[in-house]
């Protein structure tokens, strides 16, 4: 158990990477990690895809881009902070390997029922969350380095396109995956006072 904790408080987000690419098994290793989370209803909604082309990578990476620059057209304060911070949402493009992770859309009739609730109650979202986290852990604990993307999912549009990922399913997030190249220290988490409540 302590080993646990040590993998837990030892992950990091690396944005850095050697050129090594990590092998196949070892990659199939980390899904078997992720695959083994909790999962709504044991229906495993997820799907892994791994992306070693590079021209696949700068094309993503081009797509994402375009639509924070599209987005960012008009000047405002705002923009001028989002451009500022544009260049951590494709550092991916330094990874050995990159990993999109979708899930199954929700079926028509609960999006009629439930509305803007749905995606919480089906689960496949928290589902897909839950496998992430194994995988981060796995890998860090095999000596690699990871970094999911979220500000990617701007240009979900264009990825899944990319990707040819069918029209059922959906983007969650992408995950850069290498033997790290740098030590990122621990950044500062907030006191359990300020995160945590008891009723």
């Amino acid at each position: 158990m302590s080993d646990l904790f040590h993998i837990i408080k030892q992950r990091r987000s690396i944005r850095r990477y050697k050129s090594i690419i990590p092998e196949m098994e070892l990659l199939k290793e980390l899904i078997e990690s992720a695959i083994m989370a909790p999962n709504a209803m044991n229906r495993q909604d997820w799907q892994f895809t791994i992306l070693l082309s590079g021209e696949t990578k700068e094309a993503i990476s081009q797509a994402v881009e375009r639509t924070w620059n599209n987005l960012c057209q008009e000047q405002s304060a705002i923009n001028d902070a989002i451009k500022a911070y544009m260049g951590n949402f494709t550092t991916f493009i330094n990874a050995p390997v990159l990993m999109a992770v979708d899930v199954k859309k929700p079926p028509i009739f609960l999006e009629t029922l439930l509305k803007e609730k749905t995606i919480k109650v089906m689960g496949s979202y928290a589902s897909a969350c839950l496998a992430v986290q194994n995988l981060l852990l796995a890998a860090t604990a095999k000596g690699l380095g990871t970094c999911v993307y979220t500000g990617c999912m701007a240009a979900e549009q264009e990825i899944v396109r990319i990707l040819g990922i069918p029209k059922q399913r959906e983007l969650v997030c992408l995950i850069a995956i290498g033997y790290p190249a740098e030590q990122p220290k621990t950044p500062p988490r907030k006191d359990l006072e300020k995160v945590v409540r008891i009723i």
